[in-house]
């Protein structure tokens, strides 16, 4: 397996056959290595610790290594068996692969954007692999939601990602829906929740700065209630002092 990096402004290349044959074999014929996704061979390092967390379903350790290491997020695994590429994927395609939790597709996404817009080796989406591997809606819909044109890419066979539910049994109908509608109708959806945080934003802005005024008026009418209060308490004291002067 080969961990490689990628670079915002770099498009996705298979590594160049020179550049595998230079890694290292492990007994079953796997080379094994460590570069970056255009060109360069960096170093020979094998799996990231975020990648094995991942592998193995370990999503709270998987946390903790993303906020430790947000770099793993954009780093790719490659496998070549017998001098072909066997697969590569980042740690968000390998998640989806698992039933993950939402947490951890929220993560993967916030520290690699670009990675739910990623193909694999089969031109798989991380949204055709978490339709494949039955990932829970609310993990599907994050997915969605990140990438909307997702839902009408095709991998190598031709399979949209509401395709590779064709062969699942009991799926949910939710989930179904979810991914019959059109990219169209999430841009609107995205847009909409955008503004009405924004109006969210400046209607709290307004009030809060409508309380502060109507705190600091009320303390202003408190002060001349107290004065008021005192002007009168005053002249009440004024005037029971004249009635007994007037008595005595």
């Amino acid at each position: 397996i080969m961990l490689l990096h990628t670079r915002e402004s770099e498009k996705w290349q298979p590594p160049s056959s020179a550049m595998l044959n230079n890694s290292p074999r492990n007994k079953s014929g796997v080379k094994i290595g460590h570069c970056t996704e255009s060109t360069a061979v960096k170093s020979w390092d094998g799996p990231t610790e975020l990648y094995t967390l991942i592998e193995n379903g370990q999503w709270d350790a998987s946390m903790a290594r993303l906020q430790k290491a947000p770099f793993e997020a954009r780093q790719w695994m490659v496998r070549k068996y017998n001098d072909e590429i066997t697969m590569f994927r980042l740690p968000i395609h390998e998640a989806c692969n698992h039933n993950p939790s939402v947490d951890i597709i929220v993560a993967l996404t916030e520290a690699y954007r670009d990675g739910v817009e990623k193909e694999d080796l089969n031109g798989r989406l991380p949204l055709h692999r978490a339709c494949i591997s039955g990932a829970s809606l609310d993990v599907v819909l994050n997915l969605v939601h990140a990438y909307p044109e997702g839902l009408n890419a095709k991998d190598k066979w031709g399979k949209t990602p509401r395709d590779c539910l064709t062969d699942k049994q009991n799926v949910d109908s939710d989930l179904v829906t979810a991914l019959e509608r059109t990219p169209t109708y999430y841009a609107a959806r995205i847009a909409e929740d955008k503004l009405m945080s924004t109006l969210n934003k400046e209607f709290t802005s307004k009030i809060d700065s409508v309380m502060e005024k109507v705190k600091n008026e009320k303390n202003t009418t408190d002060l001349i209630i107290a004065e008021l209060r005192e002007k009168v308490q005053n002249m009440e004291e004024r005037l029971s002092e004249e009635r007994l002067e007037r008595i005595a």
